[in-house]
């Protein structure tokens, strides 16, 4: 009698604790299999294995696109839905997007890829270039398609208008010099080992004129490092 007693209480005790361990297990293999995106970053541009080179939160004014690069977990190959919004509102120009990213080819899962400010232009139609960001706080939330109840990962940054190298004085000049010299950078603030398209990054792809040293260092570094 008192042998079924005891097994019976055991019974009991061991069905709670194949429950948890059953939803752990569940919970686990769900996991592991489903797309889960990380490190998001913004930057002006990114290096051989989609990490971003130098990310910021800033942005000038006239910025046409931006490089968006994060780490895909569990998955190398997925779709993921882009949005992006301006001071709490859906950008006017920009609709969300379905991507297919796949990180296969890079170190530790890393993807990156574009945003402009313009409107998706069909593939094969001439579309004007886009304008530039206006100015403003930007939201942008990155997820994998299928799974936008459970979590939006998002990054945040801003546009402002930056100050025109014309304007700066120069002392301002004599700052940004010596703090090139002082972090070791080469003569437009980027590192020494920076190659270049055609040998210079002063050169203007919009407009295909060339802008002043110093106004593609303003627009680089936004939040003027040699200030503080």
């Amino acid at each position: 009698m008192a042998t079924r007693s005891n097994s019976k209480l055991l019974f009991k005790i061991l069905i709670p604790i194949a429950v948890v361990v059953l939803f752990i297990v569940t919970l686990t293999v769900w996991r592991n299999s489903t797309p889960e995106i990380g490190d998001l970053a913004v930057s002006a541009k990114v290096n051989e294995d989609n990490k971003p080179v130098d990310p910021t939160n800033t942005f000038d004014w006239d910025t046409i696109y931006f490089y968006v690069s994060g780490r895909l977990a569990h998955v190398n190959k997925t779709e993921i839905i882009v949005e992006l919004y301006r001071n709490g509102t859906s950008y006017d120009n920009y609709h969300p997007k379905e991507l297919e990213i796949e990180t296969k080819l890079y170190p530790n899962n890393y993807f990156s890829f574009t945003i402009d400010s313009g409107s998706p232009c069909p593939t094969g139609a001439v579309c004007e270039m886009p304008d530039p960001f206006l100015e403003g706080e930007y939201e942008l939330k990155i997820y994998p398609k299928g799974y936008s109840t459970f979590f939006k990962p998002t990054i945040k940054f801003k546009v402002v208008k930056a100050e025109s190298s014309s304007e700066l004085s120069a002392k301002e000049k004599t700052k940004i010099d010596q703090w090139i010299i002082e972090n070791d950078l080469n003569q437009y603030g980027d590192p020494k080992n920076t190659v270049y398209l055609g040998g210079t990054p002063l050169f203007n792809e919009i407009t295909g004129g060339t802008i002043d040293r110093y106004e593609y260092i303003l627009k680089n570094h936004p939040d003027q490092p040699w200030n503080k």
